[in-house]
């Protein structure tokens, strides 16, 4: 049973950040990303499952991608990233002496 969840919250400047290192193609707008976060958490806690936002630092988490060889423009590269914060409490961390396996789940660049 899900206890928690932590779910992954961009300001809006921050998301501006994420539009220039992403690739703006990739991303709904900021309006349409903040009510479908905010629907998501109204659902998890509806269920009784505690969720919060986490911010997310766009520099700390290109430099992650880029670290790990995750393509940041791909979802799935950034929610591997939300996974590794996790583990860390929701606090950045040390990029270069964290190891993180994502079990091949996430498709890395070659």
């Amino acid at each position: 049973m899900i206890e928690a969840v932590a779910i992954a919250w961009y300001t809006p400047a921050a998301w501006r950040q994420l539009q220039d290192v992403a690739g703006a193609d990739t991303l709904c707008t900021y309006g349409e990303f903040t009510r479908k976060t905010e629907a998501i958490l109204c659902g998890f806690r509806a269920e009784g499952i505690a969720a919060e936002k986490v911010t997310i630092d766009v520099g700390h988490m290109s430099a992650w991608c880029k670290h790990h060889r995750y393509p940041i423009g791909a979802a799935s590269s950034r929610s591997a990233y939300g996974g590794a914060l996790a583990v860390h409490g929701g606090k950045l961390f040390d990029i270069e002496n964290t190891p993180f396996d994502d079990g091949g789940f996430v498709s890395r660049r070659q």
